[in-house]
């Protein structure tokens, strides 16, 4: 069988200049994009991602306009949660076709963060923090003004999970506004037609209306209903369904569609997602003040590195195949000339077309919750010597961080598949260990016993963070109640496995299993006990209500193909 990375035709274009193209990412209907290494003096070298107009509409000046207000806005924005744009050229085919020369980056969309994990297994404060950072993004794209101090008034009009893309190094970035809006551009959409993902555009986009930024910020409100509620808004909808309720305002509240959730929460969402644009958030960073309010109030604490340390154990195989495909593609090119053809994707990184016309109807609705039907660029199962992913961020009916936590067998043979999330940061320590959102437990357990230490030497210490629904919940630390709820606190690092137990009077316990060997968030939503039902005890996880399209973990990863979208576009 051949390598993957055998798959490859070389890609050859001389009209590029000094971009060389390694291989080509994806093709859609206006654009193609190409993964390209960036050749400069004294041997320098650099990674790009070249998107090209198409060559049979490099004569269309509407497509071409279309084009150029992209790489014209998108060239004005510098932000570090906005893609970079390094260049804007003119190939020296004929007719002469635009380009734009934009950042690789390393990572992948939220979207495809998504699809691997599953809407309902990504940990909601993870969740939160991606949508804040992107709201950033988004702030500035709406605050930017020309040279004259004039407002741009950019409005992008497709925010949505495949256009925010998370980076392993934990950073959150704000791609593709190929169809973004902008005071005195040159593209217009005509009234009746609509740009953007139905399932997350405004309805006054739906209506052809004029937008503003407020558009935007609706769409960050139906990416949040599907965070808090754990499904996409528009699941099993026809297209006609979702734009009649979009347009009605018919569609289900978050506490409709969940009564566990957060209110507080909810209650951002419903006002960001109002009918009416003038009862929304009126910025973005509105938005992103009353989500990060509310974490704080919650005691998550998302930092940039549990963002990657997350992407990095979520996506480790990937990474790994597509730095070895590059690189064994670089090797393989010559420096005069390269081969002729287009390749498949690259394997590992989600792929997306490029932008579609805007004159085409638009696409059925796609559900990355459901098994996709149309065949992407597949992610092959890590071989079996790789570490599977072994992170717990915590799971809640009320919050969502929902994760199954994955143990080996042999150690934990008593913990229910249906564990899920506790998310670990890094480890305090100075020592060499790995740090990682969950410690492997096999490690801990094969290492001989540590000496005790002496008492003139301090016992190092872990931060815990633990919060229940309801309030009135009692916590307990193997045994030990903990005093208050919501419990934050120092508390010994010890190898192991530990046991917390959230209890209340009507309510049915849950238990959780952690490791304290580096520090813990967790927040637990505990389930009311049916009239009648005599105390069951402690349940390894709350199950979903019917009428939910969830499903329970069955452990291992998604056997689903991953059906993601390429930022580029």
């Amino acid at each position: 069988m051949k390598h993957p990375a055998e798959k490859f035709a070389e890609v050859h274009d001389a009209n590029l200049g000094r971009y060389q193209p390694i291989a080509s990412l994806d093709q859609g209907g206006m654009a193609r994009v190409l993964l390209a290494l960036s050749r400069g003096p004294a041997r320098v070298k650099k990674l790009v991602v070249i998107k090209e107009i198409l060559a049979d509409l490099a004569s269309d000046a509407e497509f071409v306009a279309m084009f150029l207000d992209e790489a014209r806005l998108a060239s004005r924005l510098s932000h570090p949660n906005v893609i970079d744009i390094y260049e804007v050229g003119i190939d020296g085919s004929d007719p002469p076709r635009p380009f734009i020369v934009m950042e690789y980056l390393e990572g992948q969309s939220l979207l495809g963060l998504i699809a691997r994990m599953g809407r309902a297994h990504v940990p909601l404060p993870i969740h939160l923090r991606v949508l804040v950072d992107a709201l950033a993004g988004l702030h500035h794209a709406h605050e930017l003004k020309d040279f004259d101090a004039t407002p741009l008034q950019i409005v992008h009009r497709d925010v949505s999970p495949e256009n925010v893309f998370v980076c392993y190094d934990g950073s959150v970035k704000l791609v593709d506004f190929g169809i973004a809006k902008a005071a005195g551009s040159a593209s217009r959409t005509e009234r009746g037609k609509f740009k953007g993902k139905l399932g997350y555009i405004a309805p006054e986009q739906i209506q052809g209306n004029p937008v503003d930024r407020r558009a935007d910020i609706f769409s960050v409100g139906v990416m949040l209903w599907e965070a808090l509620v754990g499904r996409r808004l528009t699941h099993g909808q026809t297209q006609s369904a979702i734009a009649r309720s979009r347009m009605d305002g018919t569609q289900p509240r978050v506490l409709e569609a969940r009564p566990d959730a957060s209110p507080e929460l909810a209650a951002i969402c419903d006002r960001a997602m109002s009918l009416r644009a003038e009862d929304r958030y009126a910025t973005a960073a509105e938005l992103a003040s009353a989500i990060e309010n509310q974490m704080a109030v919650l005691g998550w604490r998302i930092s940039d590195r549990m963002l990657a340390t997350l992407m990095s154990e979520v996506f480790a195989s990937d990474r790994a195949h597509i730095r070895t495909v590059i690189d064994q593609r670089i090797h393989a090119m010559s420096d005069t000339s390269l081969g002729q053809g287009f390749a498949d994707p690259l394997p590992g990184y989600f792929v997306a077309r490029a932008s579609i016309p805007p004159t085409e109807p638009e696409p059925p609705e796609r559900d990355e919750d459901a098994e996709p039907t149309r065949k992407r660029a597949s992610v092959a199962p890590p071989p079996p010597t790789l570490p599977e992913p072994s992170y717990t961020m915590s799971d809640s009916r009320a919050f969502r961080p929902r994760l199954p936590l994955r143990m080996i067998a042999g150690i934990l043979a008593t913990i229910t598949l249906t564990v899920v999330a506790i998310f670990l940061l890094r480890s305090l320590s100075t020592d060499t260990q790995r740090p990682a959102i969950a410690t492997a437990p096999s490690v801990a357990a094969a290492s001989p016993p540590a000496p005790a230490p002496s008492a003139s030497i301090a016992q190092p210490m872990v931060q815990l963070q633990v919060s229940v629904v309801p309030a009135s919940a009692a916590i307990e630390l193997d045994g030990a109640p903990l005093g208050s709820n919501p419990f934050r606190g120092e508390v010994k690092r010890a190898a192991g496995m530990h046991r917390i137990v959230a209890s209340a009077p009507g309510y049915v316990s849950q238990e959780r299993s952690v490791s304290l060997e580096g520090d813990v968030i967790l927040s637990l939503s505990l389930d009311k006990r049916p009239a009648g039902a005599a105390p069951p005890g402690t349940v390894p996880a709350a199950l979903p209500e019917a009428g939910l399209d969830t499903e329970l973990p069955k452990g291992g990863k998604p056997k689903r193909p991953i059906d993601s979208k390429d930022p580029y576009k």
